[in-house]
């Protein structure tokens, strides 16, 4: 059986602009999307005939990597080192993601170096609070939201992000994961078709969809206690975390899902003006909910 849902996310236009810098972008304060409406039947056909002109994915197991930093945070440049190696590495089946987490690494400061907040609202907050950050400190991250084997702890140092990457990698498929894109310059508008197929019935098992818009190359302060002076100006912040168009982990799709069923989701956004589409991308996951455990990933850029 397969299920069908159209989604138009339209965005506010941010106040202020965007200040431009050679090779990168300085980051304005993100806004959440404001409300959902309907998507049209022609984006539909657009966006099915432009899946089948375009290869069929291999079906392997992705992963995503999620790196928890702050602007703050004099350790977190060493942890997005291993991040970018690892894409490297892995290249397209490994999605790196920055968030940018807690109020004291995060948030703005009195220093006027440090007026930027990189936070996504509610999202950031959600992850801190689930995942108990403000506490643990930073930098931590999250391959897959998976503990490693023989571990119950799901945020990892990032030591131990290479060992998680590859034990995630090495997992067998039970979801097929499809994300096919059009990106109109001229309206921004962004369209998405996302087709999720679950090659094994899952009894007693719920999963949830989820829908992040992350923008690479942001010029802003950082702290790095391995440098000298230790206030980095023109910071290339990788990956940022931009919005999440359905909640911080996505809503509920499949219930006691059959062997081979399929769901499709058309979706439609207004990306802002202020974000340079040629360096955002769109990450859509799958994750289990009760675990939170993500179980398939699909990244692909706007333009």
């Amino acid at each position: 059986m397969k299920h069908h849902s159209a989604l138009l996310l339209p965005l506010l236009l941010l106040a202020s602009s965007l200040a431009l810098l050679p090779g990168c972008d300085v980051v304005e304060n993100p806004i959440p999307p404001t409300q959902l409406v309907s998507a049209g039947r022609r984006d539909t056909l657009q966006l099915d005939s432009a899946e089948r002109a375009r290869p069929v994915p291999l079906l392997t197991q992705h992963v995503l990597l999620e790196d928890y930093t702050g602007q703050f945070c004099g350790n977190c440049p060493a942890a997005g080192t291993v991040a970018n190696a690892l894409k490297q590495q892995h290249g397209e089946r490994l999605s790196v993601l920055e968030a940018h987490v807690t109020t004291f690494f995060a948030g703005p400061k009195a220093d006027p170096k440090y007026q930027t907040d990189f936070r996504t609202p509610i999202v950031s907050d959600e992850l801190d609070n689930v995942f108990g950050l403000s506490n643990l400190g930073l930098p931590k991250g999250a391959v897959n939201r998976a503990p490693l084997p023989g571990s119950a702890d799901v945020v990892l140092d990032y030591a131990n992000w290479p060992a998680a990457v590859t034990a995630q990698l090495s997992q067998t498929p039970q979801q097929a994961l499809r994300l096919t894109t059009l990106f109109a310059p001229g309206s921004r508008r962004l369209r998405m078709k996302i087709n999720s197929r679950y090659l094994t019935a899952q009894p007693g098992r719920r999963f949830r969809l989820g829908i992040y818009i992350t923008e690479d190359s942001l010029l802003g302060w950082q702290k790095d206690y391995t440098r000298t002076p230790q206030d980095i100006p023109n910071f290339p912040h990788r990956h940022v975390l931009r919005t999440a168009l359905n909640g911080t982990f996505g809503t509920l799709q499949a219930t006691n899902p059959t062997a081979n069923q399929e769901f499709t989701s058309y979706v439609t956004y207004t990306l802002s003006t202020a974000w340079n589409a040629r360096r955002s991308s769109v990450i859509v996951f799958l994750a289990d909910d009760a675990t939170r455990r993500v179980v398939q990933v699909a990244e692909e850029h706007v333009k």
